[in-house]
């Protein structure tokens, strides 16, 4: 590899940390905007270890505004590390390591949870997206935080988010993709 692959390299894997670091800050943020602009729209979604529901494609909003339910009042904290990332062109891919806590409740009662990310990115121009995105546990601490939300409004998000229609999508995408 010559000096100017080495060093797109380096600036591509520079690029892929800050849009991972980025979703973490706009999540605790709660800044929804942010958060979509880590994606591609739409995005591939597989949040099984925590919903207990199958992989979804939807838009890019449409899953921030799930995750802002999820958070709803709640202090939460993301830490990310161990970025192991993999380019090949214009995609590429990345197991990052997480720990999250969110705290709810009067008594604010905490949730922490140990694993990791499996990610895979797009390059759009100049800039990196999140076009499938795996939450992976290893481990979990604490109450049920972020899915004992009884809001109707969360419920009626969730049946879009998790619709029949969305989880065909992201297998079709899959497909498409080669199993990604």
């Amino acid at each position: 590899m010559d000096d100017t692959a080495k060093l797109q390299t380096l600036w591509d894997e520079r690029a892929i940390n800050q849009v991972m670091l980025a979703f973490g800050h706009s999540l605790d943020a709660r800044d929804a905007a942010a958060h979509a602009a880590c994606f591609t729209d739409p995005v591939n979604i597989n949040f099984k270890a925590f919903t207990g529901r199958d992989e979804v494609r939807v838009p890019a909003s449409l899953w921030a505004q799930f995750g802002g339910f999820i958070l709803a009042d709640a202090p939460s904290h993301h830490i990310l590390g161990n970025f192991k990332i993999a380019i090949d062109g214009d995609r590429a891919s990345a197991r990052v390591y997480m720990i999250s806590s969110l705290w709810t409740g009067a008594d604010r009662a905490g949730n922490r949870q140990y694993g990791w990310y499996d990610v895979w990115f797009e390059r759009a121009g100049d800039e990196w997206q999140i076009s499938r995105l795996k939450h992976e546990f290893q481990g979990v601490e604490g109450n049920a935080a972020g899915l004992e939300n009884h809001d109707p409004a969360f419920a009626a998000i969730a049946q879009q988010v998790f619709s029949p229609a969305n989880v065909t999508a992201a297998q079709a995408w899959l497909d498409q993709m080669g199993g990604a």
